[in-house]
């Protein structure tokens, strides 16, 4: 069954995309699929959710949109945005006086 293939190329494209964000984590794609591009909807998502299942790209959701003719194209893809960075103790910026008795700000 190519609709494993195309889940799998779909699964490659998003990782390429998801590593030109840095910090972002997709969590739904779209796909448009044509009534002529000889790939069956059902198939195709249940091979993505296959392929997701327990994988470092879950919860990554498809959605199969109807196209014309022989289209077969990714349509858009959904990512979240970064997450700020824990500030922890360490981080936190305090002033105090420094050896020459000016003040500085250190971690």
């Amino acid at each position: 069954m190519h609709e494993m293939g195309i889940a799998c190329s779909i699964l490659e494209a998003v990782e390429k995309e998801r590593k030109l964000h840095p910090g972002c984590r997709p969590y739904k794609v779209a796909v448009r699929i044509g009534q002529f591009a000889g790939v069956d909807g059902d198939s195709l998502q249940f091979c993505f959710d296959a392929m997701v299942n327990g994988s470092a790209q879950a919860p990554l959701e498809l959605q199969v949109e109807p196209a014309l003719g022989d289209e077969l194209d990714i349509a858009w893809l959904e990512m979240d945005e970064p997450e700020p960075e824990e500030r922890s103790l360490a981080s936190v910026v305090s002033c105090g006086p420094n050896r020459r008795g000016s003040q500085e700000a250190t971690r």
